[in-house]
């Protein structure tokens, strides 16, 4: 049986405090639990927020509530990096053999540790995904091998040195959304398998709408159809990003002009990113002309 090392990570913006104790209970629980096995479990959270959570004397106060850790550590960044920036910052920091990167308010189960690694007795194994409890994510995986064309960000694990190889995610291309797909495909790419795995099943609150759907801002529209439209770019879609941008700005979608000039600026500074997978290997695609969106493999069910 394998043991060894695990760094859980997190970035950081405006969370509230008693939803990060709680989810910092849920981490020692589960840093008892890997214990048992032989794994040592610590945590490092870095803040994007414009003013720090926490002074050095209330981190030292707020993290007892994982003492169980071998170590928490709590850093500021001074600016707002994003998803994909602050964890490639956090991913330079120690030396333990696995990343659990996870959404700070996530709150995990006590196995899910154990959970996530097992499947890396398969050197196959890129990557292992925890399922998300209340609202499972719809994408469609293999009920047999529990494989998937791509992984969320909201809470997965992968091999330090994967992720380094990988440069981790690709923040000159995106700021939020879509950089979990677009590192999921280059692990596919390089002949690694994504896995799904049921056991570790992780709570994620969801703000949802009376039809079921995700409430975002406008900001989170604007990156939502940027970030899409550059997903598909970089792989080798150029004529759907442009397609999925046109679409919803002729709606009047909230944020589609703002990605609409957006994308353009890039276009005409020869900012695009290359394209990748040009015989569509990996990138799997499906447009939504009737509602101009996209999905990046097929779902098992719809909200």
């Amino acid at each position: 049986m394998m043991t060894g090392a695990v760094r859980i990570q997190s970035v950081l913006y405006r969370n509230d405090r008693e939803e990060l104790r709680r989810s910092l209970r849920a981490i020692d629980q589960a840093a008892i639990q890997a214990g048992k096995k032989g794994w040592s479990v610590s945590l490092q959270w870095g803040d994007a927020s414009e003013k720090p959570l926490f002074s050095d004397t209330e981190w030292q106060e707020f993290r007892r509530a994982g003492r169980h850790l071998a170590s928490a550590e709590y850093s500021v960044f001074h600016s707002n990096t994003g998803y994909g920036k602050g964890n490639n910052l956090l991913s330079k920091n120690g030396h333990e053999d696995f990343l659990l990167i996870m959404n700070p308010e996530i709150l995990l189960p006590p196995n899910v540790v154990i959970d996530l690694l097992s499947p890396f007795c398969d050197p196959e194994v890129g990557l292992t995904e925890a399922r998300q409890i209340p609202v499972e994510h719809p994408k469609v995986y293999d009920k047999i091998t529990l494989e998937t064309e791509w992984s969320s960000g909201a809470c997965f694990m992968i091999s330090r040195k994967l992720f380094e190889d990988l440069q981790g995610f690709d923040t000159r291309t995106f700021f939020m959304y879509c950089e979990d797909v677009d590192l999921s495909w280059r692990i596919r790419l390089i002949g690694k398998k994504l896995y799904y795995q049921p056991l570790a099943g992780v709570y994620h609150s969801r703000r949802l709408s009376e039809r079921g759907r995700n409430l975002a801002s406008k900001t989170e529209r604007t990156y939502t159809v940027l970030s899409e439209a550059l997903l598909a770019y970089k792989w080798s879609y150029p004529e759907y990003a442009r397609e999925r941008i046109r679409l919803a700005a002729e709606r009047g979608d909230p944020g589609s002009q703002e990605a609409l000039t957006a994308f353009r600026k890039l276009e005409y500074e020869g900012r695009l990113p290359s394209f990748l997978d040009p015989e569509h290997r990996i990138a799997h695609i499906i447009q939504y002309p009737e509602s101009g969106g996209m999905l990046f493999t097929r779902h098992q069910y719809s909200l």
